[in-house]
């Protein structure tokens, strides 16, 4: 059997050695993963701790360590030649063009509000909370960590259901369901498909 541990959660999976090189799923957080060849994980377990561990025991056919074998091969690898044209347009232009001109958007609020110092603190600090993501959201898409690919989500359910406001009741509906259908559900379908660009990148620390 060859132990190791997801890199998402921290599990301890264990598999048959004929998995080993395989791709397939942690069972406890979904995350794809390849499985470590048997030598590689014998010369760490050697260098971690030189007394062997004990046998298991003869009944113990499966724990909730165990991985279900074989592995199944990975959906994405049919898609690791997609096109990232959009990716590169949304990250490079459209986030920073919306950082751009959501300030002048605040100012005018402010002015509106000028005589209300209360709603001016209000406006202000939640142009400085917006651009903080938007920040965030460029450096996670932009280093391809999967922290920003999940940010991303938040992003555009936000586009959706913030953009609309100050519109009427039924305004405000019909742009509700047509920004969910010509913005939210293209690019949830794209990011998606385009989720290994940023699990390829998992990184220990965000």
């Amino acid at each position: 059997m060859i132990e190791f541990k997801c890199l998402q959660c921290g599990k301890n999976l264990r598999v048959r050695d004929e998995a080993a090189g395989k791709r397939g799923k942690c069972p406890q957080c979904g995350e794809t993963l390849r499985v470590p060849q048997e030598e590689l994980v014998t010369l760490e377990a050697a260098d971690a701790s030189p007394t062997p561990s004990p046998p298991p025991a003869a009944n113990a056919h499966a724990t909730d360590m165990d991985v279900p074998a074989p592995l199944p091969v990975l959906k994405a690898e049919a898609d690791k030649h997609l096109p990232t044209r959009w990716l590169n347009f949304y990250v490079y232009f459209r986030i920073p063009v919306g950082i751009v001109l959501s300030v002048p958007s605040a100012l005018a609020l402010v002015a509106s509000y000028s005589d209300d110092p209360t709603s001016v603190l209000l406006i202000l600090t939640l142009e400085a909370l917006l651009v903080c993501f938007c920040v965030f959201l460029f450096v996670g898409l932009h280093r391809r960590r999967f922290w920003g690919w999940r940010l991303n989500w938040y992003s555009l359910v936000l586009d959706v259901v913030l953009n609309p406001l100050g519109k009427g009741p039924a305004m405000y509906f019909l742009c509700l369901v047509v920004g969910a259908l010509l913005w939210f559900l293209p690019n949830a379908i794209y990011f998606k498909k385009r989720r290994y660009l940023f699990t390829t990148h998992q990184d220990q620390s965000v």
